[in-house]
């Protein structure tokens, strides 16, 4: 890649890259690179739209001369501030780094069970922690974002497995529960008072009849701050998108007619201007925030690649272009195919990325 010399200007960007925040792009330094990074599962790839497409394919190899030490679980970057969740040997820990000279401030470790970080503002840092008992209800620990002291730890459902930060007073968890003690809903935090402040169900009455989903998998924010949620189901029921008001927590439910295939975990997006939902159910669809009914047809116009069950979706929030990655064999690379905003496949798709490649951020 030809900009890899640019060494101070890239680790800035690719602090950047994985925001907890799925839907709000991270705050990075200008730059003059364009393109797409993408978290595999042991490797940082970076694609330069700007030139071709071309891949790198382990970027953070590349520009510091090593691999990431241990088991990279998440990331979240704001500002000047950049948090890694890592694991090595069963132990995990924290780190703060300086994103502007990668420089490690700070570190707290003895943690167990986390599975996700959050930037909350660039005041706090949530983390999403289970429990070993599947009986036994999850937290979220928020720590203190400038030394990582603990400041609070809030009991919330079993099994929570995502955050989204709405960029103002609220955060939300969701509670995907397990086989033997269900728990499908999503709870509000408010950040000011740090309190779980409502718990919604993914249920909605009607005709006096109750309509439940169940098992959430993602959750994604619109351009009007409704949450969305992509539920799979328990034994082929049960499984759907639904939709919560941002104000008042209504839901509406949309109930899907046959199983899901898989986990719902990376299947869900927002389009460029967050007025389209996209979602992957036996194929890719796409779907107006203010459509009352599941769309039909599917979005992909190929049938070469309209009815793959993806293994993960992103949408380009500066061209509106669709990412849609799917694994190869067991241990084999993923293959990463672009289309853009009519469904149609671009002459780049076909990539090949890394093992088990997840998500993407995009910069200009």
């Amino acid at each position: 890649m030809k900009k890899i010399s640019h060494i101070s200007i890239m680790i800035t960007v690719i602090l950047s890259l994985v925001s907890c925040d799925k839907e709000y792009p991270a705050i990075i330094a200008e730059s003059t690179y364009q393109g797409a990074f993408i978290k595999n599962e042991g490797s940082i790839s970076f694609i330069d739209e700007s030139n071709s497409y071309e891949l790198t394919a382990d970027l953070f190899k590349v520009v510091n001369g090593s691999e990431l030490e241990g088991e990279l679980i998440d990331m979240s970057f704001i500002g000047s501030k950049f948090y890694v969740l890592n694991e090595v040997n069963g132990s995990q820990s924290i780190q703060q780094i300086n994103a502007e000279t990668f420089t490690l401030e700070n570190t707290i470790d003895g943690f167990n069970n986390l599975v996700e970080i959050q930037t909350v503002s660039d005041a706090f840092v949530y983390a999403i922690q289970q429990s070993n008992n599947e009986s036994e209800s999850g937290s979220v620990v928020i720590l203190e974002g400038d030394n990582l002291e603990n400041q609070t730890t809030l009991p919330v459902g079993k099994n929570p497995t995502r955050i989204a930060y709405s960029r103002g007073k609220k955060a939300f968890v969701m509670n995907t529960g397990s086989e033997n003690y269900t728990d499908s809903s999503v709870m509000v935090i408010d950040v000011t008072t740090k309190e779980v402040i409502d718990t919604i169900a993914l249920e909605q009455i009607v005709e006096g009849n109750i309509e439940k989903l169940k098992t959430p998998e993602e959750m994604i924010i619109d351009a009007y701050q409704n949450i969305w949620v992509l539920c799979t189901g328990v034994n082929g029921n049960y499984s759907g998108i639904a939709k919560i008001a941002y104000g008042s927590h209504d839901v509406q439910v949309f109930p899907f007619e046959e199983s899901f295939v898989g986990t719902g975990k990376y299947k869900l997006a927002r389009s460029y201007n967050g007025l389209h939902v996209y979602f992957v159910y036996n194929g890719v669809f796409e779907m107006d925030i203010s459509a009352n009914k599941l769309p039909e047809e599917r979005f992909i116009s190929d049938d070469q690649y309209k009815n793959i069950n993806y293994d993960a979706i992103k949408v380009n929030k500066y061209t509106g272009e669709l990412y849609c990655i799917q694994d190869g064999a067991e241990g084999s690379n993923s293959t990463l195919y672009i289309f853009n905003i009519y469904g149609y496949t671009s002459e780049y798709s076909g990539i090949e990325l890394g093992v088990k490649a997840r998500d993407m951020q995009f910069v200009r």
